[in-house]
């Protein structure tokens, strides 16, 4: 039992290592109901598990802070693109915020 528990606990970060969270500052496009871009090259902060957009934090044009996560029950990743995240309001309109660059442009010097 001890020797298998001291294997599990050594093989535990790398098996775990392809799902770590990659972070970057980078800028990103806001739409909303898919109408184009309402907000482009804004600055945020986008957080990455296994290639796909789980979080992002931006300063919108309205002075306040945005927090998407796909933690939140509203904040759901986009299906065609693994650099966006939506956010549905109550009443059904639709935000999508997107890196500008893609998560393989972004972390392409850290897979090496």
């Amino acid at each position: 039992m001890r020797r298998f528990l001291l294997t599990a606990v050594l093989l535990l970060p790398v098996l775990a290592a392809p799902a770590m969270a990659q972070t970057a500052r980078t800028t990103c496009n806001i739409r909303f109901n898919n109408r184009g871009i309402v907000a482009g090259d804004v600055d945020c902060t986008a957080t990455f598990r296994a290639g796909r957009l789980e979080r992002v934090r931006f300063l919108f044009s309205n002075g306040k802070w945005y927090d998407w996560s796909t933690f939140a029950s509203r904040v759901t990743p986009d299906p065609r693109w693994a650099e966006c995240v939506r956010y549905t309001q109550q009443d059904g309109n639709q935000w999508q915020a997107c890196t500008v660059p893609s998560p393989s442009q972004l972390f392409q010097g850290a897979q090496r």
